[in-house]
């Protein structure tokens, strides 16, 4: 699960997959671009989980 949450919008969303974000939104409102965001080291990435998030 691929968490999304837009700063200036103030919007959360939720995608099953990296491509799924770039169905529903643009890279300019991402602010980056599909393969930038592939290519991160995500076992290098925190991951935080909210109790009663999902």
């Amino acid at each position: 699960m691929v968490y999304v949450y837009l700063v200036f919008e103030k919007k959360d969303y939720f995608f099953g997959s990296i491509a799924a974000i770039y169905d529903h939104l643009s890279a300019e409102q991402v602010g980056a671009g599909y393969h930038t965001l592939w290519n991160v080291r995500w076992k290098e990435t925190s991951v935080i989980l909210r109790p009663g998030l999902l």
